[in-house]
């Protein structure tokens, strides 16, 4: 208890000194805490499951002659049957499901649109997936059609101390009545597929075509996950889940399909751009982390000079090694807990900030969860933070107390500072080459003009209301034109295989059903012949002529004609290459042919006149009052595009943050080192003085040693940070060009503030009277 005393006397003695450690330390110990937090949200991605690592997911991949196409966790609707039927002696059960998003006019009840997520699933869905039913039977209940569970979420926000049970919605816009007979415990929010009503399967078999197919020869528009039995070796697994798919579902006009069963939280680990992230977030942490500890013990090495009398006094009252160095652990453990208060006070203070910042993951991670990090965090920090300038206190001679004590020794410090600068050149130059990707991506040109438009969409596709929307915005003086399609450049489109006259199958390709003046009225850039304006013509892009192994010189010539899926009625001609145009800057351009339908089709595109924004906020009130009891979304592509790129300003947002803090860290290591080397050579100083050198030369004297230690640490820092941005940068298709210039631009930064922050603190002790240094103690 001595050791606690002696060090809690020296931290209120100290309170400058320790205002400082304590405001650094919990900076940097928030910002670990709270990314190692979202790292723990990521990785325990899909991990709410009872026994998670026993269940899969099936994928099935798709292949053609020419090609294979990337696997897909979407699958056919008989699969699970089959798996129950055939595969009994590996797997404990199957279950086969569809989701249904919010909106849409999916659910309803009293009227009102349920904005939660769903899916349909069959009566083994519960006990395959893991999750806990609290009151209801599945097995029997999910069997028959008019059925469904709720979450304990759905019932807090529906249904607030009220009981569920017998109560009704109506689902797939009215057509059919569905009772609540049972509830489940909700699913953690780090999931996948987290649903807040269960609808049985025979609900949706009832609609037929109206919904989608769930044959064999239908769409790939389920997903089928399973539990396998204790023992089960994978590769004997799908080596049956594919004699399964082969027998009912075997190669036909050139195109097989192939199964595997992947784990449930595949995903996580198995996406590079998921991998990379979770690597730049955790080095990041780290490095912030550690710069917080290595400062932390920079100021208390700094202060070597002015403590070493307490320690020769501490040493003649018999205090040993050992003693000495229990009494700095205790301080850094008393630093490190009053770092916590100011960082739990912080975090509180901020908290609508810090959730908008790091898109509310860490508010939704679990709170044992946080305190675990943030015990080991604590723990690294009081072990790393407290040895260093305990071990060399604990080293001081017992004579210091008898003789003014100058550490001639700045090696420790050096190093410490060194590291804070890479450090800091490290973060600067990841904001600075994401602040420019961001800038990049949202004003580069996608090949079509997503300013002066807006989208519409009905929730519920009614052609009787689409023909209305598109009379009406015809005539309206501040649009230009409106066009409609089946789907949209932003939210992407369906694809189909591409069959030759032969009938086989030549290669994937998205496809979209447009009006006459669809490709005028999105600006896209016509290159050869003309849009489609007949029924069996279509326009195709660079990259699908680049497919067809052809060239764009002699293709019209050629008139080809193509079937678009296995309707072998929906032949096409191409009429039309239109340019090659992005649909977002995270994938590469795809094939994509569009054909005319003249039938309306869900989208409609509005082209505004100028001012945009005001002419969208007439538009907007001029539909609401023609369709006031309607449900439709109205939004602008701009918005759709910004959206897209929000991950990109999330990841801008979290390295803005890191270097605000990591730069105040240096900031405050920095001010303590400067301090201590004008201290340690102040006689030096005055000497030089007093031989004539001036207050501008002493000055330089001290930047000089200074930038001995920046220049090479930033240039540490920025090259490491250059060496790994390949891991981020691979996630898009194009890059901000000049990229080399930006690390130099980040390094010149950082050394500048380096130079300015050490010129305005060694000036004052510059220009000083060099008697004063002189005088005797």
């Amino acid at each position: 208890m001595k050791q606690v005393y002696y060090a809690w006397r020296t931290i209120v003695n100290a309170r400058s000194t320790t205002f400082i450690k304590v405001l650094s330390l919990g900076a940097g110990l928030m910002v670990a805490i709270v990314l190692l937090t979202i790292i723990s949200y990521y990785t325990g991605m899909d991990t709410g499951y009872r026994d998670y690592r026993k269940l899969y997911m099936v994928w099935t991949q798709p292949k053609m002659e020419n090609e294979s196409r990337n696997p897909s966790p979407m699958t056919f609707g008989p699969f699970s049957q089959h798996i129950n039927e055939e595969l009994s002696d590996l797997v404990e059960s199957s279950t086969v499901l569809t989701n249904f998003y919010s909106g849409g006019g999916y659910f309803k009840m009293d009227g009102q649109e349920v904005n939660s997520t769903g899916v349909a699933a069959d009566s083994l869905f519960f006990t395959t997936m893991g999750i806990e039913v609290l009151k209801g039977n599945p097995s029997v209940e999910l069997a028959r059609p008019g059925t469904a569970f709720v979450s304990t979420n759905f019932v807090k926000e529906n249904f607030p101390g009220g009981d569920p049970i017998g109560k009704h919605m109506r689902f797939f816009f009215d057509s059919e009545d569905v009772e609540i007979v049972g509830v489940y415990k909700s699913l953690p929010p780090n999931t996948s597929t987290r649903p807040d009503i269960v609808l049985s399967m025979p609900t949706v078999y009832k609609l037929g075509n109206n919904y989608i197919g769930h044959g064999w020869n239908d769409q790939l528009a389920w997903q089928t996950l399973l539990r396998v039995k204790k023992g089960t070796d994978i590769e004997v697994l799908n080596k049956k889940l594919n004699n399964i798919l082969q027998k009912n579902r075997p190669e036909a006009d050139g195109l097989s399909y192939e199964a595997m069963a992947r784990p449930i939280n595949y995903g996580v680990f198995e996406y590079e751009y998921t991998r990379n992230m979770i690597v730049i977030l955790l080095s990041t942490a780290l490095i912030v982390l550690f710069i917080a500890i290595l400062n932390y013990a920079l100021l208390s090495v700094s202060s070597l000079s002015k403590r070493a009398k307490m320690i020769g006094v501490h040493k003649c009252n018999g205090a040993g090694k050992g003693t000495i160095f229990s009494m700095f652990i205790a301080e850094t453990t008393l630093i490190v807990l009053m770092s916590l208060v100011v960082m739990v006070a912080t975090a509180a203070l901020f908290k609508p900030m810090i959730a908008e910042l790091y898109n509310d993951s860490f508010g939704k991670t679990p709170l044992p969860d946080k305190i675990i990090i943030a015990l080991v965090v604590m723990a690294v920090t009081i072990i790393v933070g407290g040895v260093i300038p305990a071990h060399i206190f604990s080293k001081i001679p017992v004579a210091n107390v008898f003789r003014r004590f100058r550490e001639r020794n700045s090696l420790w410090k050096r190093i410490l500072l060194f590291i804070e600068f890479a450090g800091v050149a490290f973060v600067m130059a990841w904001l600075v080459m994401i602040t420019a990707q961001y800038i990049y991506i949202s004003n580069k040109d996608r090949g079509w003009n997503i300013h002066d438009k807006a989208l519409f969409m009905f929730s519920r596709y009614e052609p009787g209301k689409v023909d209305g929307i598109i009379n009406l915005t015809r005539n309206m003086p501040y649009i230009e034109e409106t066009a409609y399609s089946a789907f949209t450049p932003v939210w992407g489109h369906v694809g189909e295989n591409i069959y030759n006259d032969e009938g086989n199958a030549m290669f994937y390709s998205p496809y979209d059903e447009i009006s006459e003046n669809y490709i005028d009225v999105m600006g896209m850039t016509l290159l050869q012949g003309r849009a489609p304006k007949n029924v069996g013509e279509a326009v195709v892009n660079q990259t699908f002529i680049k497919k067809m192994n052809l060239r764009e010189e002699n293709l019209l010539d050629k008139n080809p004609n193509l079937t678009v899926g296995t309707d072998r009625h929906n032949r096409q001609r191409i009429v039309g290459i239109i340019k090659d145009y992005q649909q977002s800057f995270n994938e590469e351009i795809k094939p994509l042919i569009m054909y005319y339908n003249p039938e309306i089709v869900p989208y409609i595109s509005i082209k505004l006149k100028e001012p945009f924004n005001a002419n969208f906020t007439k538009l907007e009130a001029e539909i609401k009052n023609h369709y006031p009891e309607s449900e439709y979304n109205l939004v602008s592509y701009k918005s759709i595009a910004d959206e897209q790129n929000s991950n990109t300003k999330i990841i801008q947002r979290i390295f803005l943050s890191v270097a605000v803090i990591i730069a105040l860290i240096a900031f405050v290591g920095l001010t303590g080192f400067l301090r201590d080397e004008m201290q340690r050579r102040s006689k030096e100083i005055a000497i030089r003085k007093i031989s004539g050198a001036s207050s501008l030369l002493i000055v330089k004297m001290i930047t000089s040693g200074m930038l001995w230690i920046a220049v090479p640490a930033v240039v540490l820092g920025t090259v490491a940070a250059f060496l790994i941005s390949d891991m981020w940068l691979d996630s898009f298709s194009v890059t901000v060009p000049y990229l080399t210039l930006y690390y130099v631009i980040s390094a010149i930064v950082v050394l500048t503030l380096i130079v300015v922050c050490a010129v305005a603190m060694t000036r004052h002790k510059a220009c000083e009277n060099p008697s004063s240094n002189l005088k005797s103690e």
